[in-house]
């Protein structure tokens, strides 16, 4: 096939490094037989001498009077006219375009016989904050690439161009949509056309990504030349906190641990002065350690330190914070658009830097911790980065089996933990009995992931399995309610990280009578479900419960009615599991 010349064409102003960006965006691409077309006003000297600079012929400098001056649809317009392809692609200045963003889009536009092509979904990347969304499905105007005889004039707009032009295209039928979103970054910088407000509406209901895809992306927009400043505000609010942490690194009288985990396939880095404080974090998520080097790229960075061991205390923010949550011996404080939250509480203090993927902490004495601080530390705070990496935080126990995972939901006394310890006991893989992270992939699946390595265990429950009190750590605080278990140092427990979820199981202690189960209400699972998974001051609220809401209705749902013998558990769960598998 002959391919047609296809004109790319950018309008910029006084942005040369935005521009040569895009430029070697085009220079580039692996569709052969392009142009460029780059327009500019006559007092844009910047611009004019960075095109001075360019040897490559098939990048067209249009200098045009910046008297009288004509609007951004003018301009495009003027492109559209002077243009030699037998097709036309918006090209703008502050975007980034994979390499075969032409083939792409031009391939799907032949075989389809329309005229006009843009994408229903792009990426969307906030490179300041270091935050990235797959687009909502829509007609993304600034991807139009279409066949130029059939294309229609810019409305003579200084925002909103390209609007009306691509509502006309679709009106008469000439519209191709076409959903590859890997071929086009939409770009906030902080100095685009719109501002932010712009983006947080663009990227309203877009399915963010994980850091880890971000941190690629960034990567690719770094090789480009791009430099990728965090926000200025949340640097400097968070500079305060990040100076401390290493003064208390950088002492001499604790030492410093390093270790590497994967939180739902994430890379994380741990890094603690104190040695006590530091047994106990390595503890809490030992079922995640993997064998990393210590400096290798993360996608969170964890700094903790012991204020009585090494003598540097957290300090103060000196902002007026955007919203305060009140808790019952604790306090949340956001700034900066909830980029960084900060969570106060007598004997410690948490911050999270959403933007920098940093979470700091600093406790008064690592060697005298409560309980439930060794057994979920963090935990609202990595309940919102999880969040951030498209995990949500579900309150159940979590079981595998083969890779074929169980989970088990309800309120406190519903025998939850029960059957969760019941079936670790038989067999199972254990990945958590409380806090357990919701991934629902793009291709359908349900994953489980394991969060914490803990169990928070009662009298009872050593009653029901004898065999587990060698290990019981017993409550020290009267903070703490519940004893607690180290799962992964148990020897007849298995851990694991993650499993592919294949049933809900909704217990209730019946006390008499065999174990038995049948088919659940699918409602009445999300109703069990769905409270105690989203209380809590930073919880995923709305958009948390319709991921519950999107995942219930996929799994097959049952009632377990806990008899006198608790041992039958894991038989019942078997056979459940056996019926929800394909």
């Amino acid at each position: 096939m002959n391919q047609p010349l296809v004109s790319c064409l950018c309008v910029t102003r006084n942005r040369p490094r935005l521009l040569d960006r895009a430029v070697r965006c085009f220079l580039g691409q692996s569709w052969s037989l392009g142009e460029l077309l780059v327009v500019f006003e006559s007092d844009d000297a910047a611009t004019r001498d960075y095109l001075a600079g360019i040897t490559d012929s098939r990048v067209r400098a249009i200098e045009v009077p910046v008297e009288p001056k004509l609007s951004l649809g003018a301009l495009r317009n003027l492109s559209v006219r002077l243009s030699a392809g037998d097709y036309v692609c918006q090209w703008d200045d502050d975007d980034w375009y994979r390499h075969d963003r032409l083939e792409t889009q031009m391939s799907a536009l032949l075989a389809s016989g329309l005229p006009a092509c843009v994408l229903s979904r792009w990426i969307c990347l906030d490179v300041p904050r270091r935050r990235g969304f797959v687009g909502r499905h829509r007609t993304w105007e600034g991807s139009i690439v279409c066949r130029k005889d059939a294309m229609l004039p810019y409305p003579e707009l200084a925002k909103k161009e390209d609007t009306p032009m691509i509502e006309a295209l679709q009106e008469q039928g000439k519209l191709l949509l076409l959903d590859r979103p890997e071929v086009y970054v939409y770009h906030f910088h902080g100095g685009n056309t719109w501002d932010r407000a712009h983006w947080v509406d663009v990227v309203h209901g877009a399915r963010q990504m994980k850091s880890s895809e971000v941190m690629q992306l960034l990567d690719a927009v770094e090789a480009l030349s791009l430099g990728v400043p965090q926000d200025d505000e949340v640097a400097q609010m968070i500079e305060p906190t990040r100076r401390t942490c290493d003064r208390a690194m950088q002492g001499d009288k604790e030492p410093v641990t390093i270790s590497r985990f994967r939180f739902a396939g994430q890379s994380v880095r741990l890094r603690v002065a104190g040695a006590q404080l530091s047994r106990h974090m390595n503890e809490a998520f030992d079922q995640l350690r993997v064998d990393e080097p210590e400096d290798s790229p993360a996608a969170l960075h964890i700094e903790m330190w012991d204020r009585a061991r090494t003598g540097i205390g957290c300090p103060g923010v000196a902002y007026v914070p955007d919203s305060t949550t009140l808790l019952d011996g604790g306090i949340i404080n956001s700034y900066a658009d909830e980029e960084i939250l900060r969570y106060e509480r007598g004997h410690y203090v948490t911050t999270l830097d959403r933007a920098g993927s940093r979470l700091f902490s600093c406790r008064a004495d690592g060697t005298n911790l409560a309980l439930y601080e060794r057994a979920k530390p963090f935990d609202m705070m990595l309940a919102r980065w999880y969040y951030d990496q498209g995990v949500q935080q579900i309150h159940v126990g979590l079981v595998s089996k083969d890779g074929d995972g169980v989970i088990f939901v309800g309120a406190s006394g519903s025998g939850k933990s029960t059957a969760t310890l019941a079936c670790a006991l038989a067999g199972y893989a254990y990945l958590g009995d409380d806090h357990n992270g919701l991934e629902l992939t793009p291709v359908g699946e349900c994953i489980g992931h394991s969060i914490y390595n803990s169990a928070r265990i009662t009298e009872d429950h050593l009653v029901r399995f004898p065999q587990l009190a060698p290990w019981e750590i017993k409550a020290t605080s009267e903070w703490d309610h519940k004893s607690m278990l180290l799962m992964s140092r148990i020897p007849i427990i298995r851990t694991a990280a993650t499993t592919r979820i294949r049933a809900v199981v909704m217990p209730r202690v019946v006390g008499e009578g065999p174990c038995t189960w049948q088919k659940a209400s699918k409602v009445q699972t999300l109703i069990a479900l769905a409270p105690t998974s989203l209380r809590g001051p930073l919880n995923a609220g709305y958009s948390g419960f319709s991921n519950l809401a999107d995942f219930i209705p996929r799994m097959p749902c049952f009632r377990l009615n806990i008899g006198r013998h608790v041992e039958d558990i894991p038989a019942c769960v078997d056979s459940l599991l056996a019926e929800a598998l394909p």
